[in-house]
């Protein structure tokens, strides 16, 4: 009977060992994944803000051209809905000799992150401040990741334009 019970505790004592084991091999080999997945999602915020920031940096003798650099940041849709927020204010901005210098408002917000028919995407939510025009923009922002350079595209822009103090 003693030998019995001592079996049957050595068992216990292997399983629990075995579940242990398991559950910190499983945390250890998902640890990489977690910390990947964070440092991309950093990357994709900095991206995007880095790209806002550049997109309106503009000067009112080679708006055009500060426009045309960006381009390749944007698909055709974001592209129209910055066109049509920017005609607005391009006519000012040359009329007054404007260089614009927009800056953060504080830090790009991953809002939302998943996977649509196998493309990398993220919600990211930014505001600017452009002090030269008064007026702070909060984007609403769709990034899907790309094979190429740049490694990101802004793929929707949604807008609200406020008075900026």
């Amino acid at each position: 009977m003693i030998n019995q019970n001592c079996c049957n505790r050595y068992k216990e004592t292997i399983v629990k060992s075995s579940l242990l084991r398991n559950f910190f091999l499983l945390f250890l080999f998902s640890l990489p994944v977690f910390s990947y997945a964070d440092a991309q999602d950093d990357e994709v915020a900095a991206w995007t803000q880095t790209t806002l920031l550049n997109t309106f940096t503009l000067d009112y003798d080679s708006y055009e051209e500060d426009i045309a650099a960006n381009r390749i940041n944007y698909t055709q849709n974001a592209r129209d809905a910055l066109r049509g927020f920017l005609g607005n204010y391009l006519s000012v901005i040359e009329e007054n000799q404007l260089s614009l210098h927009p800056q953060a408002l504080g830090n790009a917000q991953i809002i939302n992150e998943g996977y649509f028919s196998g493309i990398h995407f993220w919600r990211i939510n930014q505001a600017i401040a452009i002090p030269e025009l008064s007026i702070q923009i909060a984007f609403s922002i769709v990034v899907v990741k790309v094979n190429g350079d740049p490694p990101y595209l802004v793929q929707s822009v949604s807008m609200i334009k406020q008075p900026y103090p």
